[in-house]
C-alpha cells in the first residue's frame, strides 16, 4: 500500500500480468487427460478457445478496464446486480479453487518424487507431506505481496511450464525422426473427435474447464500500470501461450506414451513421458532436473491462485459484505488472516486422503465440484457484462467487446450458453473404463448435493446492513 494516499501501489506491468494470467490457467497436470484423445485434441482445444477462452478474455477485458479498482468479478457483479449476487459470485470463485487445490498439489507432489525415486509417488505419506509443504510454502511466500507472487509466477511459467513444454515438443520430434512408433491409436489420428452419446458431449463440454481463470488477475486492476492497455494486451498474449502449451504439450505426450501408459500414470504423465524418452536415449540422469523444473512450475501455478481470489474476498470484507477478519491485511496489503484460513481449510481437506484406499473417486468428485461451482460464477460474469452495457452506459471503457450491443450479446450469450451446457453435463459420471466411481447414482447425488450446499452457503452468508464505500475504487 502507498502510505501517502492509502491506495495500492502500481506494481504490475503488462509482462508480469501476462505471466500471472498464463500461470493461473495453464498447468501440466491436465496434459495427460487430453493426450488420451490423440490428434482430435487439437479440435477440442480450438473449439474450447473459440467458445469459452476468447469470450472470457473479451468480456473480462472490458469489465476490467471499465472497473479497474472494483475487485474483479465481485465488483462487476455488484455493479450489475447488487451485493448478494456479488458475494455469491466471489464465494463461488473462492470455493472452486479450495476444492481444486488437492488435485493440483498431488500432481506437484508426485512430480517431486521423480527427483528422488519415482516409486515414492505411490506413497500416500510422502504425497501428503509434500502437498502440505508446497501449499504452506506458497502461502507464506505470498505474505510478501503481489509483486513477489508475480515474480514466482514468472519463474514458474518459464522454467516449469514453457521449458518442459518445449522439451516435450523436441522429444516428440526426435522420437518421430528416429522412427520410433507413434503411440496414438489409429482411431485417434483424425482431426475431428468421435463423441458418442451424452458422455461424449460431457467430455467436449469439460474442455472449457482447462481455460478457467483468465479473469482472476483482473481483481488486481488497481495495482496494474496503465490497465486500459496492459489488461487487453496481457489477455491476448497469455491466451496464445495457454493454447500453445495445451495443444503441443498434450500431443507430445500422445506421440510417446500409449493410452495404457497414460492411464497407469495419469497423475505424473509429463514426467513419465520424460522418463521413457530419456531412458530410451540413455539420458535418464536428466529426469530429476526436469522434475525439479516442473515442480517450480507447480509453485508458480499455485502461487497465482493463492493470492488471486483472496483479493476479491478482501475487497468484499472491507465493504462489510463479508466478515471483517477477511479484510485485514499486513504492511504489503496482503490479507494474511484469509490466506491462513485458506491454508488451514486446504490442510483439513487433504488429510483424509491418507486414510482412503482409492482416492481416484474422491479426486474426481472434487474436480467435478470445482468445475460446476466455477461455471456458476462465469454465468454471472457474462450476464453482468451484458447488463452493464444498459445500466452503466456512461462508464468510460477504453476497451469494449467489438460489435456494439450485437457483439456483447453474441459473445456474452455464447459464454452463458456454453457455461450452462457444461454445468449440466458436468454432473454425468465418467465411463467405467476411465474411472470406476462405483454406484453412478451415488456419485451424481454426492456431486449435486454438495454443489447445492455450496450455493446455499453463498446465498446465506451474513452481511452488515450498512456497507462502506469502496475507498480503493478509482
Amino acid at each position: 500500500m502507498n502510505p501517502e494516499n492509502g491506495k495500492p501501489d502500481k506494481t504490475l506491468g503488462p509482462m508480469l500480468l501476462v505471466a500471472m494470467n498464463a500461470s493461473v490457467i495453464v498447468g501440466l497436470e491436465g496434459l495427460p487427460d487430453m493426450a488420451l484423445y490423440g490428434v482430435p485434441l487439437i479440435c477440442l482445444f480450438l473449439v474450447g478457445a473459440v467458445t469459452f477462452l476468447i469470450p472470457v478474455g473479451l468480456i473480462s477485458s472490458e469489465l476490467a478496464v471499465g472497473w479497474p479498482g472494483g475487485g474483479g468479478v465481485y465488483g462487476w457483479v455488484d455493479s450489475a446486480f447488487g451485493r448478494r449476487p456479488a458475494v455469491l459470485a466471489v464465494w463461488c470463485q473462492w470455493v472452486q479453487i479450495l476444492v481444486w487445490y488437492p488435485t493440483a498439489l498431488s500432481f506437484g507432489a508426485a512430480t517431486f518424487a521423480y527427483i528422488f525415486e519415482p516409486k515414492l509417488a505411490e506413497n500416500p505419506v510422502f504425497i501428503m507431506v509434500v502437498v502440505l509443504a508446497i501449499f504452506w510454502t506458497v502461502t507464506l511466500m505470498n505474505f510478501r505481496g503481489l509483486k513477489t507472487s508475480g515474480i514466482v509466477a514468472t519463474i514458474g511459467l518459464v522454467l516449469g511450464t514453457i521449458l518442459p513444454t518445449l522439451l516435450v515438443i523436441l522429444f516428440a520430434a526426435i522420437w518421430l525422426i528416429n522412427d520410433h512408433p507413434i503411440a496414438i491409436p489409429e482411431e485417434n489420428r483424425g482431426f475431428f473427435p468421435k463423441l458418442e452419446g451424452i458422455r461424449g458431449l460431457a467430455i467436449a463440454a469439460g474442455m472449457i474447464t482447462f481455460y478457467s481463470g483468465l479473469e482472476v488477475n483482473a481483481v488486481h486492476g488497481s495495482r496494474i500500470n496503465r490497465p486500459r492497455k496492459s489488461i487487453p494486451f496481457a489477455m491476448v498474449l497469455s491466451a496464445a501461450i495457454v493454447l500453445g502449451v495445451y495443444i503441443f504439450g498434450s500431443l507430445g505426450i500422445a506421440f510417446i506414451l500409449t493410452p495404457e501408459q497414460i492411464r497407469t500414470d495419469l497423475n505424473v504423465g509429463p514426467m513419465e513421458m520424460f522418463r521413457v524418452f530419456l531412458e530410451t536415449h540413455g539420458l535418464g540422469l536428466l529426469s530429476p532436473i526436469l522434475a525439479a523444473c516442473v515442480c517450480i512450475g507447480v509453485l508458480g501455478h499455485i502461487s497465482t491462485w493463492v493470492i488471486g481470489p483472496t483479493e476479491a474476498i478482501r475487497r468484499a470484507a472491507r465493504r462489510r459484505d463479508l466478515p471483517a477478519i477477511f479484510g485485514k491485511t499486513n504492511q504489503h496489503g496482503v490479507p494474511t488472516p484469509l490466506l491462513l484460513i485458506q491454508a488451514v481449510v486446504v490442510t483439513a481437506m487433504t488429510l483424509p486422503f491418507l486414510f482412503l484406499k482409492d482416492v481416484s473417486t474422491a479426486f474426481l468428485i472434487l474436480t467435478a465440484l470445482s468445475g460446476t461451482v466455477y461455471l456458476v460464477m462465469y454465468i454471472m460474469m457474462f450476464a453482468a457484462a451484458i447488463r452493464l452495457r444498459y445500466s452503466k452506459p456512461n462508464i468510460e471503457r477504453h476497451f469494449e467487446v467489438p460489435g456494439g450491443m450485437i457483439g456483447i450479446w453474441s459473445i456474452g450469450g455464447v459464454g452463458i450458453l456454453i457455461s450452462l451446457i457444461a454445468l449440466l453435463l458436468s454432473f454425468i459420471p465418467p465411463e467405467v473404463d476411465q474411472v470406476d466411481v462405483g454406484n453412478p447414482y451415488l456419485y451424481v447425488g454426492l456431486v449435486t448435493g454438495i454443489f447445492l450446499v455450496i450455493l446455499l452457503i453463498g446465498l446465506l452468508i451474513p452481511m452488515h446492513p450498512e456497507r462502506l464505500p469502496d475507498e480503493e475504487d478509482e
